[in-house]
């Protein structure tokens, strides 16, 4: 859907933008300004325990980027508690909503390396082909091969022979839309120096809407019945392969982004999207593992920050799985990265293209079980947040569109939030090594738990406290609400989830030191790729195929972990020749870290499946 830009509209689109970098003043500078005042109370917290000048300045320095953490989980309270629940988006009826499904395909996009990935492929496609149900265009897979050092390998048509096998069966068994399978040949990355698919997961996306608008300028190979069959398509939902819809999500997207209040509008003069969404991100959840390290879905740890966002303004994140609209994204989105620039290509696009959030669908994701294979995701979540930093910089004289004010925040607090190990990890040694005895343990404490409190137990319980007492539906003096079947229900669940995130909180001590080194890595390593060699940048294995190459084994765990065991020991030395008399406080929790691949090892070992949760 595009516009000419009438003056009506080119007005209220100035007044909407104006509104919104008001609004996200004020919100960035609220959350700037009890950043600076926690950061400054941490130098103070120093100086009183006995440290230096020069130290109360660095650990205030230091504590910036854990005091802005804090500092917005405060923001999001207040805002959680005095804002009105947000209305669910406007979505089409029934048989709208048919008429929008018949317009829409569900790609699946994958990299195989091997026969267990067309295993994993096949798998999710049956189960999404079955869940969403019937009426949709097709169901196609997006194939990419393994990175090569020649355009061809010997296994590549064994592979893909397998996959159009296993599809024509999938096919036969069951009814449904039309299952495909699109092959990409490798293109030349000369900054690399490897034959590979172009551009990952985001050049299989651009190329395939350029498929859909009848384009041949693509490096799909032919498919002509494919081609045919996806004329016409409007919408696209994208899936990845260790994900699932639930059974009415897929409708619920497209009932939601084709209702015309939730149109995307394209002023074809700035090529902007200045009303409506290109996305639309549903919930996702895991299926989880009962393990020690059975961490919380990166979705639910933001979720609160998601849903202040749509409140504030009208927009959201996009992480890549949800649905989209064709047009606007050819219109904005076609040329609008660089390549070999961006590994999160979806949190930019979902900027430039605006998202919003669909709490009424839901995906659901595998988690890795084993830390080992969580790590070397964080790790490529974390090079690819930091690859968005020139962003932060983009002005009109460069080559990369200049984000407003909001969107360069949620860059930049995703950049710092990767920081928030080391520099923990770095208060703790200025504290071991400069405050004296029993003061350095209590220094120590106050690093190690007042982050990870306080949204468990402070902000929270406020929460929990005061949005009660302002639902509509309530009313009546505040005594009568004493008892009220919805008020015990409330604090039930709060109880509950409250519990449920504090038991985690021993492993993230536990992990404290080998997260920090992990993170520590990603982010030197991207910063140079970025700004020096230019090299790597679009390095990225999938979390299945990451998982089968693990080797099983304690010395396995203490080998890959092996930075953070040597950094406990030379601490632990330092500590005894610079301040001996803060050694006893500091060596519980570098005896931790000592152990902590012996105790990942044994948390790997029995695995328990669960039923899908979002809990």
């Amino acid at each position: 859907m595009t516009s000419n830009g009438t003056l009506a509209a080119q007005a209220s689109t100035v007044a909407s933008g104006r509104g919104e970098r008001n609004r996200a003043l004020v919100y960035t500078g609220t959350i700037g300004v009890t950043t600076l005042a926690l950061a400054g109370l941490m130098g103070w917290l120093t100086r009183s325990l006995g440290g230096g000048a020069v130290l109360a300045w660095w650990a205030g320095l230091l504590a910036v980027p854990v005091t802005s953490r804090i500092a917005q989980q405060a923001v999001h309270t207040v805002l959680q508690a005095i804002l009105p629940d947000a209305a669910p988006l406007s979505d089409l009826d029934a048989q709208a909503t048919e008429a929008a499904v018949a317009r829409t395909c569900l790609v699946y996009p994958v990299i195989v390396h091997d026969e267990q990935d067309v295993e994993d492929l096949l798998t999710t496609m049956r189960d999404s082909r079955r869940d969403a149900g019937s009426g949709f265009v097709a169901h196609v897979a997006l194939v990419d091969f393994a990175d090569g050092n020649s355009p061809t390998h010997p296994g590549d048509e064994k592979l893909s022979r397998l996959i159009e096998d296993r599809i024509r069966v999938a096919h036969d068994c069951a009814p449904g839309p039309p299952m495909f399978a699109l092959f990409r040949a490798r293109k030349w990355n000369s900054a690399d120096g490897v034959w590979m698919g172009w551009e990952r997961k985001r050049g299989k996306i651009v190329e395939f809407v350029r498929v859909v608008n009848g384009s041949q300028d693509t490096t799909f190979l032919a498919n002509r019945t494919a081609t045919a069959a996806l004329q016409g398509v409007r919408f696209v939902i994208t899936l990845d392969v260790c994900s699932r819809l639930c059974p009415g999500s897929a409708r619920q997207l497209v009932a939601t982004i084709a209702h015309p209040d939730n149109c995307p509008v394209v002023d074809r003069e700035t090529g902007q999207v200045v009303s409506g969404f290109t996305f639309l991100r549903p919930l996702i959840a895991s299926r989880r593992a009962r393990t020690l390290f059975a961490w919380a879905t990166r979705a639910k740890q933001r979720s609160a920050k998601i849903t202040v966002m749509q409140q504030l303004f009208g927009r959201d994140h996009f992480f890549g799985q949800g649905i989209f609209e064709v047009t606007a994204f050819a219109a904005t989105l076609n040329d609008s990265l660089p390549e070999n620039a961006v590994l999160n290509h979806d949190k930019i696009e979902g900027m430039y293209a605006r998202a919003a959030y669909e709490s009424r669908a839901m995906i659901i994701e595998d988690s890795p079980e084993d830390y080992l294979a969580s790590r070397l995701r964080d790790h490529r979540w974390a090079r690819g947040d930091i690859h968005l930093i020139p962003w932060l910089f983009a002005g009109p004289k460069s080559t990369l569109r200049r984000l407003p004010l909001l969107d360069r925040y949620r860059v930049l607090d995703d950049a710092v939030g990767h920081l928030l190990p080391p520099v923990s990890l770095a208060l703790l040694a200025c504290g071991w090594l400069a405050l004296p005895g029993a003061r350095a343990g209590l220094f120590a404490a106050v690093v190690v738990l007042v982050p990870l409190l306080a949204g468990h137990v402070l902000f929270r319980p406020i929460l929990a406290i005061a949005r009660p007492f302002r639902r509509r539906f309530i009313s009546g003096p505040t005594t009568e609400l004493v008892g009220h079947p919805f008020l015990r229900e409330h604090y039930r669940h709060v109880r509950h989830k409250t519990l449920a995130e504090l038991a985690s909180l021993p492993t993230g001590i536990l992990l404290m030191a080998d997260r920090a080194v992990t993170l520590t890595d990603a982010v030197v390593r991207a910063g140079y790729r970025t700004v020096a060699s230019h090299r790597g940048i679009l390095q990225w294995t999938a979390a299945r195929t990451q998982t089968r190459q693990l080797r099983d084994g304690v010395w396995v765990r203490y080998r890959t972990m092996r930075a953070s065991c040597v950094l406990s020991l030379v601490l632990a030395g330092v500590i005894w020749s610079v301040n001996p008399s803060a050694l006893p406080f500091a060596v519980p929790l570098l005896m931790l870290w000592l152990v902590a691949p012996l105790a990942v090892y044994y948390s790997a070992k029995p695995t328990v499946r669960i039923p899908f949760t979002t809990r």
